[in-house]
């Protein structure tokens, strides 16, 4: 492509093709490149055309790329429509009109209209309408940090604003731009943007930096979004699926009989399936359940560890986090109780949907197997044994 910049450019200073000027005429703009598309503009005459035709026929006779001018479309901006159709004919191109569609964007509308973003707005709304709704449904309090117990996702709104400031800092500071001369031709010096004068001197001041949209959209998050009381729990040593599976769990959100009901959804029984004795929520499933009971024994037996009783995800966590114990061990000890929770929940869905009923004998087992390997493949300066591991997994590591 960088051949036909170079043909387009000796056919401009031969005098063979004129551009389009813009704003206050001292630019003139001839073509565009997109990776592997090209938008040439020009003004509307015969020999503009022929010579736009003449210069991709040179090109493909020296660079042996060819443009496929049957895909290509000829529009004219307040020309009638029969003679875009005479020079389409003579082109060999589609005749075209304004708007078009490029890059899934409209060109050549009315932008501040609102309808005229309709397209791009059912794009977006097509792609998010197949999402399956379930209790995970995104609300302010998830998008926020992991320190005001969100997950870090982020708010569109501000990645929006952060973008948006990222454009404007590169205004000020990539004066080469071919899109800032653009804007400064159309709008002025100053862009149309003279509210942002205080952030014009610092960008200036940092024009060897690269502006941080990270950072930029976190300094807005953390303005807009609600703070939690309750820090999120992301062990680094778990898969992510499993850290959310925790994290839901810790909130109740997880997809219970009794929160499907709560929901509206018809299911047969708000019984927990296991025991069928009692109603199936998250504190009965992971800690009042008989079952349950009997694998949190094992498991303080198995760290040698004093057995107690939790209701809930928050006392265990808080007595975790109370223990003795090095941090590096509390961070384990967390990985055998997100791991114990996160096999209790598969073992239920598997006695309800799997056609082979699962084994309640080799649950142990499994929370043994699985925490060893979250454990020790994910973190490199840690090792252990399995033979010490299945002694003890507080005394096997070795930092």
């Amino acid at each position: 492509m960088e051949g036909l910049h170079v043909a387009i450019e000796g056919a401009v200073s031969a005098g063979l093709y004129r551009g389009i000027k813009v704003g206050d005429a001292s630019l003139h703009l001839t073509h565009l490149f997109y990776a592997d598309d090209v938008i040439f503009l020009g003004e509307w005459n015969r020999n503009n055309i022929v010579h736009i035709i003449d210069i991709l026929h040179c090109f493909h006779l020296v660079s042996g790329l060819q443009i496929n001018l049957h895909k290509s479309n000829l529009p004219g901006l307040g020309v009638p429509a029969n003679t875009v159709d005479e020079y389409a004919q003579l082109t060999g191109c589609q005749a075209g009109k304004f708007p078009f569609v490029y890059l899934g964007l409209p060109v050549g509308a009315n932008m501040s209209r609102n309808i005229k973003w309709k397209t791009v707005i059912d794009r977006f709304t097509s792609k998010l309408s197949s999402w399956k709704e379930d209790p995970l449904n995104p609300m302010e309090n998830d998008l926020g940090h992991k320190e005001s117990g969100g997950l870090d996702i982020g708010s569109l709104e501000a990645f929006n604003k952060a973008l948006i400031l990222k454009w404007i800092w590169r205004f000020y500071n990539d004066n080469q731009a071919l899109w800032v001369d653009v804007v400064k031709s159309i709008y002025g010096e100053e862009g149309g943007l003279g509210w942002t004068t205080g952030f014009r001197s610092r960008s200036k001041e940092a024009h060897d930096l690269t502006f941080p949209v990270k950072q930029a959209r976190c300094t807005i998050d953390h303005h807009i979004l609600p703070i939690g009381s309750t820090s999120t729990l992301w062990n680094r040593f778990v898969p992510r699926k499993v850290n959310i599976f925790f994290w839901r769990c810790r909130l109740n959100r997880l997809p219970t009989r009794v929160n499907l009901d709560r929901k509206g959804l018809d299911v047969p029984s708000i019984l927990y399936s296991i025991c069928a004795s009692q109603l199936e929520y998250s504190d009965h499933i992971f800690f009042l359940c008989p079952t349950s009971h009997l694998i949190w024994k094992s498991i303080c037996k198995w760290c040698d560890s004093d057995f107690l009783t939790f209701s809930n995800v928050a006392d265990m966590i808080t007595w975790v986090d109370n223990a003795p114990i090095s941090r590096t061990k509390t961070l384990l000890f967390q990985v055998i109780v997100m791991t114990t929770c996160w096999v209790i929940w598969k073992f239920k869905n598997a006695s309800l949907f799997d056609l082979k009923r699962p084994r309640r004998d080799v649950l142990i087992d499994s929370i043994v197997d699985l925490s060893f390997s979250f454990f020790i493949h994910r973190n490199r300066k840690i090792s252990s044994s399995w033979s010490a591991w299945l002694q003890n997994p507080l005394l096997a590591i070795c930092l």
